[in-house]
């Protein structure tokens, strides 16, 4: 992983964006939370599900690219332990409390992406 925490995802923001809809399901975000994290409604999170749109806003698109490194770093990180890499953002953290989720719908993913790359040494 080089190119530091925000290096740039290099895919289609269409294509991002169904991938990280997948990795939602996946890290078991409610659509409240999904839709906190990418700062959209609830409604713009259904469109962009449907297919019917998609994020226009710089600051989505940063989000999704953060949100996706962190999904990569997380798998980098703990490859022998996928299951811990998958709960990681929704643990209890004690430099991101409650956890790592509730810290990025309040101050953004700079921080934790700045610790995660940190951790890949």
């Amino acid at each position: 992983m080089s190119g530091g925490p925000r290096a740039p995802v290099c895919l289609p923001v269409g294509t991002a964006l169904t991938l990280l809809l997948r990795i939602f399901e996946k890290w078991q975000l409610d659509p409240k939370t999904q839709a906190q994290l990418l700062k959209v409604s609830p409604s713009t999170l259904e469109r962009y599900r449907r297919g019917l749109s998609g994020p226009h806003r710089h600051e989505q698109r940063q989000r999704i690219g953060d949100l996706l490194r962190c999904y990569m770093v997380l798998r980098v990180l703990y490859v022998h332990n996928l299951e811990l890499a998958d709960h990681w953002l929704t643990r209890a953290h004690t430099r991101f409390r409650p956890n790592p989720v509730a810290y990025m719908m309040r101050h953004g993913t700079n921080e934790v992406m700045r610790y995660l790359h940190g951790q890949l040494g």
